[in-house]
């Protein structure tokens, strides 16, 4: 074998404590699926940031197989080669946005996308976040990115996932949505001017589905633009607006049509007063003062699924 290179492979990263968590036994079946060509090793996520080390130490690979909901997601994306490698999920977390897009696929669906070499390419959004304190955070987002009323429930969702699984998003929607905090923020979307506003959250989607939700069903995440939604609205309006959704998406109601209506962007700047909690795909980023993003269009190259489609 002396000099000829190492074949390049597909690495598992797993995160043991995504949704219910993860069972050793579990961990090691992952292991045992993979041991065969086109896939390396896989390795588990002990700790916040994790993935993304994991990703940058396997930039030379072909890309990853990745087990966890949107935060892992997250954090790989952050720290993989968005310009020679790509990306398979299987859904394992409790916000999986992206994993419902594409049809909750399971290992053997995403193997199959990897050994058929089936690709597809979805948006990503560049995010870079300023503290208070002088720090900048760059990363990017797959699916959403949130301040407010939103980044609460994501927030709280997060410390209830052990026990309430997929229902810890609507029980911490409903608790936390009858009073929800307004806060002053300036915003700019697409270079255009500043406008202030009070409001009770914003929200930017790159996928169909946020946290659990369906919110943007006409979403289409290979468009180059975002869908950003200013929340304002009392309690009244708000489960309206929830209840005309889940009409129009699980009765196909079209009289629901006009429930939802987010301004499409591909750039959006924001100004916050007082420093606040961001959401990035559910992982939580304190102390922000500014927040910049940025659609990349195709920026993600993933390994479809079989029976997946973007």
């Amino acid at each position: 074998m002396d000099g000829l290179a190492r074949p390049r492979r597909i690495v598992a990263i797993v995160n043991a404590a995504a949704g219910p968590g993860l069972p050793k036994a579990r961990f090691m079946e992952i292991r045992q699926s993979l041991h065969s060509e086109p896939f390396g090793s896989a390795y588990l996520t002990l700790r916040r940031g994790h993935g993304e080390e994991w990703a940058r130490t396997f930039r030379h690979e072909v890309g990853y197989i990745v087990f966890g909901g949107d935060g892992t997601l997250h954090e790989v994306v952050s720290g993989m080669d968005i310009t020679s490698q790509s990306v398979s999920i299987v859904p394992t977390g409790t916000a999986i946005s992206l994993g419902r897009d594409l049809g909750m696929p399971t290992l053997a669906d995403a193997c199959g996308g990897i050994e058929t070499a089936r690709t597809g390419k979805v948006d990503l959004i560049a995010v870079i976040l300023r503290r208070r304190d002088g720090t900048v955070r760059r990363c990017r987002a797959v699916a959403s990115v949130a301040v407010g009323w939103p980044a609460r429930i994501a927030e709280l969702a997060a410390k209830w996932a052990s026990d309430l699984g997929a229902a810890a998003y609507p029980a911490a929607a409903a608790v936390l949505g009858l009073r929800p905090p307004r806060f002053e923020v300036s915003v700019s979307v697409d270079g255009g001017r500043w406008a202030r506003k009070t409001l009770t959250g914003l929200l930017a989607g790159n996928t169909r589905h946020v946290m659990t939700v369906p919110l943007f069903p006409d979403a289409d995440p290979c468009d180059g633009r975002m869908e950003v939604l200013e929340l304002s609205a009392g309690p009244a309006r708000r489960v309206l607006h929830a209840v005309a959704t889940a009409a129009r998406v699980y009765l196909r109601l079209p009289v629901a049509r006009a429930a939802v209506t987010p301004q499409l962007a591909r750039r959006m700047s924001v100004l916050l007063p007082v420093a606040r909690t961001v959401a990035v795909d559910g992982e939580q980023y304190s102390g922000v003062i500014r927040i910049e993003l940025r659609v990349l269009r195709g920026g993600l190259r993933l390994f479809m699924p079989l029976g997946g489609e973007p």
